[in-house]
């Protein structure tokens, strides 16, 4: 699985291996409305070790009920809320998306980029797209062609 590959890679730059992980743009388990910022192990925002971050994406994934729209704005507000919580200067977020759709709040995502670059916050962000969808809304948030 590439989720196994990449989450091995991040994880050696990680001393703590305490990880938050959120999904989106799906109905979790309990609930009747499609959410775009869930923790993937209710009742613990941090999962300690990328084993048990993929065990609890794979024990959560057949329970989510995916729908539209394809919102990162709220996933983005989440990373900086973590990081303006944190009281740890030297700390650097990695904040990974993996996502099967475009994005439809692409104002708001590029607000929470520029948020980022402009208040110097200590997150980078890494999108893998996956399937067929029309990913040119996440091709324009790379900047390499102009800036959005």
């Amino acid at each position: 699985m590439a989720l196994d590959a990449v989450g091995s890679v991040m994880s050696n730059y990680d001393s703590d291996q305490l990880y938050p992980v959120f999904g989106f743009g799906g109905i979790p388990p309990g609930e009747t409305k499609t959410s775009h910022c869930f923790s993937i192990s209710p009742g613990n925002e941090q999962i300690k070790g990328i084993n048990e971050v993929l065990s609890a994406y794979r024990t959560i994934a057949p329970k989510v009920q995916m729908s539209g729209p394809t919102n990162f704005a709220p996933v983005f507000r989440k990373a900086i809320e973590i990081v303006d919580r944190e009281d740890k200067p030297q700390h650097y977020y990695i904040l990974f998306i993996l996502t099967d759709g475009e994005i439809h709040d692409m104002k708001e995502t590029v607000d929470c980029l520029v948020e980022i670059s402009s208040r110097n916050l200590p997150i980078s962000v890494v999108i893998v797209g996956v399937g067929n969808e029309d990913f040119a809304n996440t091709v324009r948030l790379d900047g390499d062609e102009v800036a959005v």
